[in-house]
């Protein structure tokens, strides 16, 4: 039975208890999972290659169309994050 106290606090000790048994229940399989995806290796070479490429695109179309050369930046930003394995 819910009393007026326990409305007064938020949550009673059954919630509590519930709540708590539940994250303990989800929290290791969070875990296991990250600790896979840690081990895994992955090859970047290729994307500092197109970073750089890209790079040098940007530099190109600034000297030819200043304005023009945000178009490119995109690309710069993808191929970065990708290269340092952050997407």
């Amino acid at each position: 039975m819910l009393h007026f106290r326990d409305m007064e606090a938020g949550f009673s000790k059954k919630h509590l208890s519930i709540i708590l048994s539940s994250i303990m229940f989800v929290f290791p399989y969070f875990c296991q999972k990250n600790l896979r995806m840690e081990t895994v290796k992955k090859s970047t070479g290729l994307y500092w290659i197109l970073f750089f490429v890209s790079i040098a695109a940007s530099v190109i179309v600034y000297k030819i169309g200043g304005g023009y050369s945000s178009m490119v930046l995109p690309f710069n930003v993808t191929f970065f994050a990708k290269a340092m394995d952050l997407m």
